[in-house]
């Protein structure tokens, strides 16, 4: 058996935590290949299953990422499918996770080209501190805090106009307030694997920052997740098959919560491509493995 595992063309080789994963899919005999989406070289119809890793340069590449995953669904099962893909890659998702019961951190879609005067759109939803990012987004690109008044690490409200403007004319934008938790105390991101939840693990922003990524100076560090966090996923999960997206419990998900007056709030479900943070937790990546191989097998 073969599956491939999609990358990108700046990770040919992944990244140093999916070696649980391969070593997995190596104890079951499966050769599992990195293999580069945007490659035409690549034969996808030789594998017998393609599972989605590594594949961030996309968000700059939607359109073509996304007719991509729709002509190798065509020639052999993809996890997670292109229909979960597309609805995922954008984050109007939230919204419709929101309706079904998900405790969301509230956000509005700024649409591409559409003018949006900023400072009026917080004070009308109270929110004094803000941040922008892109609906398609990853590893906070474009991402910026916000203050009506003057604070250090955040850009003044004329200051976010203008950023707004330049990233308005080329994609949307959502705005959100600045949940003050993920500053103090980090997101907390559970695993799931084919509808369970695995593990869990903490990421914090380094000293006077908020963006948890590690490419921003981020830590991560395994955890324990509470009553609340667990059933708010398990929220999440209801209400994804409840939506219709998929036939199955998806083979792979990770929900990224943190503190929102009180209790804890989705700021990103990651169904189409997330680190799964599988070196604190190797069992995981065996899980994964077999429920790919069991899913390519059908």
């Amino acid at each position: 058996m073969r599956i491939a595992l999609a990358t990108s063309a700046n990770l040919p080789d992944l990244i140093p935590d999916e070696t649980p994963l391969r070593e997995a899919f190596a104890q079951l005999g499966v050769e599992a290949p990195p293999a580069v989406w945007s490659d035409p070289g690549v034969d996808w119809a030789s594998f017998d299953a393609v599972l989605i890793r590594t594949t961030w340069d996309y968000t700059t590449r939607l359109a073509e990422f996304l007719a991509w995953a729709e002509r190798v669904e065509a020639v052999t099962p993809l996890l997670n499918p292109a229909r979960v893909l597309r609805w995922n890659t954008h984050k109007r998702y939230l919204h419709d996770l929101a309706s079904l019961g998900v405790r969301t951190l509230p956000m509005d879609i700024l649409p591409r080209g559409t003018p949006i005067d900023l400072a009026r759109a917080m004070r009308e939803r109270g929110w004094g501190r803000a941040v922008l990012k892109p609906a398609v987004g990853a590893t906070a690109r474009r991402q910026e805090r916000v203050s009506l008044g003057s604070e250090p690490g955040f850009l003044s409200a004329g200051a976010g106009q203008r950023h707004l403007d330049a990233a308005l004319a080329d994609e949307d934008m959502l705005l959100q307030p600045f949940a003050e938790s993920v500053a103090s105390e980090g997101e907390v991101s559970l695993m799931v694997v084919d509808g369970e939840c695995t593990h869990a693990v903490r990421k914090r922003a380094k000293p006077g920052d908020y963006r948890v990524q590690t490419d921003w100076g981020g830590t991560v560090e395994r955890a324990v997740a509470t009553e609340g966090e667990i059933a708010e996923t398990e929220r999440v999960l209801v209400a994804i098959a409840a939506l219709g997206i998929a036939a199955e419990p998806l083979a792979y998900a990770r929900v990224d919560l943190v503190g929102w007056q009180g209790e804890p709030a989705l700021i990103e479900l990651e169904v189409a491509e997330p680190q799964m943070f599988l070196l604190p937790c190797p069992d995981a990546g065996a899980r994964l493995a077999e429920v790919a191989v069991r899913r390519a097998r059908r």
